[in-house]
């Protein structure tokens, strides 16, 4: 039996320590008793290298046989990695072979000895870890460098101290006059471009390098809102004042002016930029600016001016609503072409045809018709139950509940049912009927399906003879 000596240094300049691991092994294995001892050296190998890699532990697994002893000075000289001191202790254990730490007195053969080797790979991880941090706060306290510069800063030319950079500091300076002003980290940005202002690469600063520039300051702007990094439009900085900025406001004055005209934020944008007004960032305004502007500033009733119901405006003058007498004559019509048993799609033609507009200025659809006769609640009790309109040729008298034959409606009638006793199909008295001129209440062209319900309300055999035997007709 005899005992194999292992010996590792991850540099060669760390000479002085192969002659104290040897004599610290050979003190160990006299105390084992083992007099036959064979040293192997690895010298500038780190623990990371594979065992196969390594010139000295490969002739050291060469030469064990059963019952000797693998002696090293500790278990970092094997590696800290724990996948590869498994991998050495499985093959001593195959080998039969005992391992033996002069500082740990442990038998790593055993199955305890991989739950301690685990725990040591560990603990030795984490202490480069807590030296590294110790060394990085003792070089900080010394105003050292320990990493990467800080902007605003430089290497001093001899010794590893920092000073101040000019140009950096110039730089930083603006950025937090500018941002003391009000100004966004995007106008920020710009502000410097045009000032020529460059990082150190050379390349213009982005979004996220004017933040860590800013971040130490914006902790000592008491008086600026938290969770905002910018001012409302219409107010700037004053020192750590907050104050009224006359030209910005002038914009947000007319803005409201333009809102409270019933312009749409679409045309009170473009009007701004037309007259030549700007930004903070001197670019057009959009949008979005603008409804923010408004609604931080605006001082119009909660509802605003765009849900105002029709038939009504809101006077800025006395912060009110009031009937507009124009909507006002539109809902009556609409109303009365209700009570006449018009459809609402007949209704907004009827109101187009008459040349009403909208609040837009367009042309009105069947749902503005609908919040129109929305005070109509209940249809008449003359109509026919499940349906929302009167029968083609048949109309209300005025307001009541009265009805009456519709003349235009039933000569309609009459040539279809003329057609129809020629034997014509329902698709050709459809078509004969759009030629001689004659249209819906809607003031659209006749579909087979309404000359189909035309005639089965007056002609219902002839009809179902057409459902039975569609192919006799058509």
């Amino acid at each position: 039996m005899k005992a194999v000596l292992y010996i590792r240094v991850s540099t060669k300049s760390q000479h002085a320590g192969v002659s104290i691991q040897i004599s610290v092994c050979k003190e160990k294995a006299s105390s084992l008793g083992l007099q036959d001892t064979h040293v192997f050296i690895d010298s500038d190998v780190a623990h990371d290298v594979p065992l196969e890699q390594r010139p000295g532990l490969s002739k050291s697994l060469n030469s064990l046989q059963y019952g000797d002893v693998f002696i090293c000075t500790n278990q970092d000289r094997i590696s800290r990695s724990t996948i590869l001191k498994v991998r050495f202790f499985h093959i001593l254990r195959k080998l039969g072979v005992q391992f033996v730490s002069t500082l740990e007195d442990t038998d790593m053969t055993l199955a305890q000895g991989y739950k301690i080797t685990r725990l040591y790979t560990e603990n030795s991880i984490e202490y480069p870890i807590s030296r590294t941090q110790e060394v990085a706060a003792y070089k900080k306290a010394k105003e050292e460098v320990t990493g990467t510069v800080p902007y605003g800063f430089k290497k001093k030319e001899s010794g590893n101290h920092l000073v101040s950079c000019p140009e950096e500091q110039k730089v930083i300076a603006t950025a937090r006059k500018l941002h003391a002003s009000g100004y966004s980290l995007r106008a920020i940005q710009q502000q410097l471009s045009l000032q020529g202002a460059r990082t150190r690469k050379g390349t213009e600063h982005q979004l996220t390098q004017i933040a860590r520039i800013l971040k130490s300051y914006a902790k000592e702007q008491e008086n600026k809102p938290r969770g905002k990094r910018t001012l409302p439009y219409g107010f700037k900085y004053n020192g750590t004042k907050v104050e009224h900025c006359p030209d910005e406001q002038q914009i947000v004055n007319l803005a409201k002016h333009l809102r409270c005209q019933k312009l749409t934020l679409s045309k009170i944008t473009d009007m701004l930029n037309r007259l030549g007004y700007r930004g903070r960032t001197g670019n057009h305004f959009c949008i979005s600016q603008i409804s923010r502007m408004l609604k931080r500033t605006s001082s119009l009733p909660q509802k605003g001016p765009g849900t105002v119901p029709y038939g009504f405006m809101f006077c800025p003058a006395k912060k009110s609503i009031e009937p507009c007498h124009r909507e006002q004559e539109v809902i009556t019509k609409a109303q009365a072409l209700r009570a006449q048993g018009y459809s609402l799609k007949a209704i907004a033609h009827e109101l187009n045809q008459l040349g009403y507009k909208s609040r837009n200025n367009t042309l009105f659809m069947p749902a503005q018709a609908a919040k129109m006769v929305s005070s109509i609640k209940s249809a008449p009790a003359t109509k026919l139950a499940g349906r929302s309109n009167l029968p083609y040729g048949y109309r209300y008298v005025d307001q009541t509940s009265k009805t009456e034959s519709c003349p235009q409606e039933q000569k309609v009638i009459t040539v279809a049912i003329e057609l129809r006793a020629q034997g014509l199909s329902l698709r050709q008295i459809t078509r004969e009927v759009n030629l001689r001129g004659y249209r819906t209440r809607a003031g659209t062209l006749f579909y087979i399906s309404q000359i189909a319900r035309m005639l089965k309300r007056h002609i219902p055999q002839t009809t179902r003879s057409f459902h039975e035997n569609p192919q006799s007709t058509l």
